[in-house]
């Protein structure tokens, strides 16, 4: 099951919605599926080495880490912009392959995007949230 967060600055008013974790229609076995329409490249559409992640899936070689993978909160270290992104480990079989780890670059200054667990300033005027202004809700 997963989480949503929604943040909402005091000071700008701006809100911020994100899902964390996953849900029923994560299953692993419909993620590493090539055929699928629920795969992994589907979710991966503007990552890192996309042609990769195609190739890997195709080949059948790698295996999802079960612990590593669901909706988690990226943020750009150069412009603070926040984004949701589906995150996900993949297990290379052959120990001559590297294992592939989900990256992603910013849609608006291309840095490479960081995972951060606790959102705590907001991107546009940098107030800190308040925790209490936090709202959380489950989903699936």
């Amino acid at each position: 099951m997963g989480k949503g967060l929604i943040y909402v600055c005091k000071k700008c008013k701006k809100e911020f919605e994100f899902m964390e974790g996953r849900g029923m229609l994560d299953s692993k076995t419909e993620l590493m599926k090539y055929d699928s329409k629920f795969n992994l490249i589907k979710r991966y559409k503007d990552g890192i080495n996309g042609e990769k992640l195609n190739e890997i899936l195709k080949g059948k070689k790698y295996i999802l880490d079960e612990n590593y993978y669901g909706y988690k909160t990226y943020q750009c270290p150069k412009c603070k912009s926040i984004t949701n992104k589906f995150y996900f480990k993949l297990i290379a079989l052959d120990k001559n392959d590297e294992d592939f780890i989900s990256e992603y670059k910013c849609s608006k200054c291309n840095e490479k995007m960081n995972i951060i667990e606790n959102l705590s300033k907001c991107p546009i005027c940098g107030k800190d949230f308040n925790i209490e202004d936090i709202e959380i809700m489950n989903w699936d």
